[in-house]
């Protein structure tokens, strides 16, 4: 890598920084003393050729929690990229992420204090149907006397739960159908729809069986015969046709331990998959592989290439992976990746987030609830068709109980996020949003018609409490009301 003043080219001023990137990617960084509040941090950035860049406001030890990150693909021209977001009273900084080789200049940055956060969504008009609200759940099959979920939820995802590729079929031809067969019962007798996440390659059938990955070697490569990929897709599609909803062809493609291959070869297994699955199933719906995380500068580089490789145009459903926090930053995210669709013609495709959670190392159980029912609540007003939860179970979000161990989670009991799904889901099941809204000092308030014929309102505020003064319109009075993270509901009789 190569660093240098540039007083050639500058976008104001007398000089930028000039940075050639000749091998892997680069970062850049610059401490701050945070104050609690909110901030705007902004870059003008170019690069030649054009590239994915980050700007992303963080914690500067573990566990880098992130407090607002945004994207730009850079190109020969001066572009600006800016992000505003809540931070605590810590020690983090400003993080500018390459995701290239090649040459980048950056000028004028800055950050300051940021007050200004007026937000109106446009919810869909219809009702909330049940299979909106989705739950990824780990270790049903791990945990001694745990048969299901204490919670009722209308969509059931497969990841980390004992039945991807390798799993099912261990030898060509030889498939273990006991672990997914219960899973598929289980969930239908729940009366919910079933996701099944079809990638990894087992290592007999993969390009690059001795390769490191997450959950076996060999297991993030491509297979090295497209037949067997097309073999197990008809096998599965067949025997559970008319009981699994849902297909996704790979989980996080563009994290190097989950697939190793290229966007192109990816979106040969989205056409084989969907073409096979349609022939077997036609009322199964094929869902794009989701990118982690967002709408970062390496996920949008990678759906970039995807999408310009033909991914996305068998499926009948995009994915995307939240892991946004708080939820209220999930509205920039979203609009970023809404843009890269409607550039690749496919923004007509429902979307559905088939994660999204927060690490229970860095948040208190009281802001995860917060944030869980925030999150079902933004996610409707931001469009998407489904919202699954990772994961009931686990140390990501948990809507299980903790114990003394904080190793120890109990299944057969919710916790505080546990309690913020169930009763949020029983507000918003059937209920027309009306409106979605936050004003300049951050209060969202969504107004809802709920199908007893009743209005009711969520109010909350992510920074913390505050007054909240009642509009006499909706509940016949007026009185000041306690606020805070956790949305307040209120309907009128």
């Amino acid at each position: 890598m190569d660093y240098a003043p540039d007083t050639s080219t500058p976008r104001s001023g007398t000089a930028c920084q000039r940075i050639t990137i000749r091998q892997g990617f680069s970062q850049f960084t610059q401490g701050v003393q945070f104050s609690a509040g909110r901030v705007r941090a902004s870059l003008w950035v170019r690069a030649v050729p054009a590239q994915w860049v980050s700007l992303t406001v963080r914690l500067a030890g573990a566990p880098y929690t992130v407090y607002g990150s945004a994207p730009v693909k850079a190109g020969p021209a001066w572009s600006q990229v800016s992000v505003a977001c809540p931070v605590p009273a810590v020690g983090g900084g400003l993080y500018v992420n390459t995701t290239a080789l090649g040459t980048v200049w950056l000028d004028d940055a800055a950050l300051a204090p940021s007050t200004t956060r007026a937000e109106q969504l446009s919810p869909p008009t219809g009702p909330v149907p049940r299979v909106y609200f989705g739950m990824n759940v780990n270790n049903r099959h791990a945990a001694p006397g745990y048969g299901w979920p204490v919670l009722d939820f209308g969509a059931y995802r497969t990841w980390d739960s004992g039945v991807i590729w390798p799993a099912i079929e261990p030898a060509r031809g030889v498939y273990r159908w006991e672990v997914l067969d219960k899973d598929v019962r289980d969930t239908l007798a729940h009366h919910a729809q079933f996701l099944l996440t079809l990638g990894q390659t087992p290592a007999w059938a993969s390009s690059r069986p001795g390769e490191p990955a997450v959950y076996g070697k060999g297991y993030g490569a491509p297979p090295a015969n497209l037949a067997d990929w097309r073999d197990f897709v008809q096998a599965v599609a067949a025997r559970y046709k008319g009981r699994i909803a849902a297909y996704e062809v790979w989980n996080e493609p563009d994290q190097a331990p989950f697939y190793t291959g290229t966007p192109a070869q990816l979106a040969i297994l989205e056409n084989i998959a969907a073409e096979a699955i349609h022939q077997i199933d036609p009322a199964a719906l094929v869902v794009a592989p989701a990118v982690a995380g967002g709408a970062g500068a390496s996920q949008l580089r990678f759906l970039d290439d995807y999408f310009a490789a033909g991914g996305g145009s068998s499926a009948d459903v995009l994915a995307y992976h939240g892991y946004v926090y708080p939820a209220e930053n999930e509205a920039a995210a979203l609009r970023r990746f809404r843009a890269l669709t409607a550039a690749h013609g496919l923004n007509a495709k429902p979307l559905w987030n088939t994660e999204t959670g927060t690490d229970l190392s860095s948040v208190s159980e009281a802001d995860t609830a917060a944030y869980v029912a925030q999150t079902l609540i933004f996610g409707w007003a931001l469009g998407f068709k489904r919202v699954y939860i990772y994961a009931y179970d686990g140390s990501f979000t948990g809507l299980d109980a903790p114990t003394a161990d904080p190793k120890k989670r109990n299944p057969s009991r919710l916790g505080l996020s546990g309690v913020a799904y169930a009763e949020t889901m029983q507000r918003l099941s059937g209920a027309r949003m009306l409106s979605c809204a936050a004003g300049t000092d951050g209060t969202w308030t969504c107004a809802l018609l709920r199908p007893n014929g009743r209005h009711a309102w969520f109010i909350w505020n992510p920074d913390g409490p505050r007054s909240f003064n009642l509009p006499r319109a909706w509940l016949g009075q007026t009185r000041r009301l306690q606020i805070g993270p956790q949305p307040v509901f209120l309907e009128r009789k």
